[in-house]
């Protein structure tokens, strides 16, 4: 009975020492210290490393890329409203250098207007002569003589949107269609009333203007909003009228 008892205790103790040496083992091969239970995982396990980039992934780089593709060819394509901005303040520019030119010569100085050629001309038109030849300067470019600064619109290098001159008009109670303006020696223009630069770009619906208002007390320019309306009192051209 004892010797069967000593059999079976050696027995257990074997088993024991078997067991124990299986989850030191184990441990060893996980990773595990002494100290942790034998089921808990490493956490310094290394995950299966992942290589390229999953098919998602690749469309969504895809879209942005469309995206800001799209983008930079709008940023880059200026608008019909920013065109004709541009040209308001070309226009601008040009009727405050005429304005310019009667204060500093004490003399007088016309913007003419002709809309089917679609430019307009700087002339000295006071009564000294010697004040013909306009001065060389950086709004100058002589076009046939020395004498007139000549303007058209269709080949100025920062217009390429096909901005075309619709007309000048009067602004009083009783507008009328003019196709001069005429600075004097204090900044003043010749008309009582202010005087309109009409602009235009586009064709049938898309027609968009702006204006560029003189006042004729001092001269300075006022420009206009762009809009949908064509102004009153002018005739558009046959070409761009809204069907």
């Amino acid at each position: 009975m004892n010797i069967l008892s000593d059999f079976a205790f050696g027995d257990f103790v074997g088993w024991v020492e078997r067991s124990e040496a299986h989850h030191v083992a184990r441990r060893n091969l996980v990773g595990l210290t002494p100290f942790d239970p034998p089921y808990r995982k490493s956490p310094y396990r290394k995950l299966p490393r992942r290589t390229g980039f999953s098919l998602i992934e690749l469309l969504i780089v895809v879209a942005l890329l469309s995206i800001l593709a799209a983008a930079a060819i709008i940023s880059s394509s200026p608008s019909a409203g920013g065109q004709l901005r541009a040209a308001a303040h070309t226009v601008a520019e040009d009727v405050a250098y005429a304005r310019s030119l009667g204060v500093t010569y004490n003399s007088k100085y016309t913007l003419s207007f002709d809309a089917a050629a679609n430019r307009y001309t700087l002339k000295h038109t006071g009564a000294d002569a010697t004040l013909d030849v306009l001065p060389a300067g950086v709004r100058i470019e002589y076009s046939n003589s020395t004498s007139e600064h000549v303007v058209d619109l269709d080949d100025t290098p920062n217009l390429t949107g096909g901005v075309r001159l619709v007309g000048v008009r009067t602004a009083g109670t009783t507008p009328t269609t003019v196709t001069t303006l005429e600075f004097g020696p204090l900044g003043e223009t010749s008309r009582s009333e202010p005087t309109v630069v009409w602009l235009m770009i586009g064709v049938g619906d898309g027609l968009r203007f702006i204006s560029v208002e003189v006042d004729p007390v001092t001269g300075l320019t006022t420009i206009g909003s762009v809009q949908g309306t064509p102004p009153s009192g002018l005739v558009l051209p046959a070409d761009v009228a809204a069907t």
